[in-house]
């Protein structure tokens, strides 16, 4: 799909407040990145990254939704992680030649990018963003921790509500809603360890217990407590 540039956002004013890069860099830094980074319009279900091609430098979301994930045997997908505004994209190929994982983004994304090489003059540069990425790393280590326990442990009705779970807890919005702009059936089945068609069947039971509606496509969470109680959800966030 068709990536397009975009050249008017300011880092020095850029009304994302959670990016990492912003919040842990003086104003001559954040003035450096500005002028080495390139903002990437990805539409919805553009790939960003592809696993095995070359790593050529570090992604943060302006603003939009991004799935990551791995590709198995018989081309199955695992989705790893759920990425939102100013959340990193692309950390896992530091210091690797090749991609480990691919990246899509779920709804319209502006993206920034920015080279290997400068992303590692900034990080040097400035202790509190080495220190910052040194606590992001040890989080996604708990994530991916958190992950293969529920992969092996869960029964598939718990993986589905887990997988509920982590998508309101990495995409809130106001009141219940899980919207229809996130993830499709295929995709709750790729965060979840399973098919489709599990993913379509539990749904429906929740529905009958009352614990989720449907309004069209959209998933309402009637009933936060008891889905969190089916997963044994504990928040990563």
């Amino acid at each position: 799909m068709r990536t397009q540039q975009l050249f008017d956002v300011n880092c020095l004013s850029c009304p994302n407040r959670n990016c990492s890069l912003l919040n842990c860099c003086d104003d001559n830094w954040v003035s450096f990145i500005n002028d080495n980074k390139t903002v990437l319009h990805c539409k919805k279900g553009h790939h960003i990254i592809n696993e095995e091609t070359p790593v050529n430098g570090i992604y943060f979301i302006l603003s939009g939704k991004v799935k990551v994930y791995k590709t198995g045997l018989g081309n199955k997908k695992q989705i790893i992680r759920l990425a939102r505004n100013g959340d990193i994209v692309g950390h896992r190929g530091i210091n690797r030649k090749f991609w480990p994982i691919s990246a899509t983004a779920i709804e319209d994304s502006f993206i920034c990018f920015i080279s290997n090489e400068n992303f590692e003059k900034v990080v040097m540069s400035n202790p509190k963003l080495g220190y910052q990425m040194v606590l992001f790393f040890s989080d996604e280590l708990f994530r991916s921790e958190e992950i293969v326990k529920n992969l092996s442990s869960l029964m598939v009705r718990e993986k589905v509500a887990y997988a509920l779970m982590k998508i309101s807890e990495s995409y809130p919005v106001f009141g219940n809603k899980i919207q229809e702009i996130l993830l499709s059936r295929q995709d709750i089945a790729e965060l979840a360890g399973t098919t489709k068609e599990q993913v379509s069947k539990h749904l429906n039971e929740f529905v009958k217990e009352n614990i989720i509606s449907f309004e069209g496509k959209r998933i309402l969470v009637n009933n936060f407590k008891q889905l969190e109680i089916i997963a044994n959800f504990h928040s990563t966030r």
